[in-house]
């Protein structure tokens, strides 16, 4: 599993604000389109026939650190894509990318190898957490035309598990999700409702924190309690990932939280 990390600077009009995911996206997608359209097209959603599935990555958008610059990340649950994407990128004469009002160039591209035998060895133990959703979360419901916007800890912990298994990183048993899901609750949380808009979409969400807490727990629950929370801040939560939707922080509860907006 592949992460590539992209650093920014500004060189015109104003720094990104608020909700950047899908813009951050279409940058991406039109910089790997420069060279290789038609995997622009795969990464936007499209089929592969050769491999009879789809791309599968998530975004964490655009955002400034602490140093004045900007950046943003992919996650790739399959080497070879994050293989082709990388030399695209590397080939692409482009190094402008405008995101929102912004023209920002690429000053870095890093890649980071995810160890997934350590995933859930940071969170290993806890019998609370708080997890922060910093980018606008939804959750969508079989056969239904609404989305679910507040933190349901049954689609919470289904939607993650049913990402390991389509990604063939871990297939866990549904009686075992039920049998974790009896054991949580939330305890603490602050929750607002937000609507994203992109031309005559509109995508509605929540942001905030919620403070998980679980009673009773055998090892192995709490050992996949640990791996679940750390999937979810590694691959994003709910729907739009691949749009920067769902990006969440997950760390040992602290005394006073507060909810963390994405900027």
């Amino acid at each position: 599993m592949i992460e590539l990390r992209v650093q920014l600077r500004l060189t015109a009009g104003r720094p990104p604000s608020g909700f950047t995911g899908l813009t951050t996206r279409a940058a991406f997608l039109g910089w790997v389109g420069d060279v290789k359209p038609a995997l622009s097209t795969l990464l936007h959603g499209g089929y592969d026939a050769t491999k009879r599935k789809r791309s599968f990555y998530s975004i964490k958008p655009v955002w400034a650190e602490p140093s004045g610059g900007h950046s943003f990340s992919v996650i790739f649950l399959e080497d070879s894509l994050a293989q082709d994407t990388l030399g695209a990128l590397m080939q692409s004469p482009n190094r402008s990318l405008r995101i929102g009002e912004a023209v920002m160039e690429v000053t870095s591209l890093s890649i980071r190898e995810v160890d997934m035998a350590a995933v859930g060895k940071r969170l290993g133990g806890l019998n609370s957490l708080d997890m922060r959703f910093r980018t606008p979360t939804y959750f969508s419901v079989k056969n239904s035309s609404f989305k679910v916007i507040q933190p349901n800890l049954t689609l919470l912990l289904t939607n993650i598990a049913n990402t390991l298994h389509i990604a063939r990183i871990e297939s866990i048993p549904r009686e075992k999700i039920k049998a974790l899901r009896a054991k949580l609750g939330i305890t603490g949380l602050d929750i607002r409702s937000v609507m994203t808009r992109d031309g005559s979409r509109v995508y509605p969400g929540f942001t905030g924190w919620v403070r998980l807490t679980a009673k009773g727990l055998d090892s192995e629950q709490a050992s996949l309690l640990a791996r679940l929370a750390e999937w979810a801040e590694l691959l994003n939560v709910g729907g739009g990932r691949t749009a920067g939707f769902g990006v969440v922080e997950v760390s040992p509860p602290a005394k006073h939280a507060e909810p963390n907006q994405h900027a």
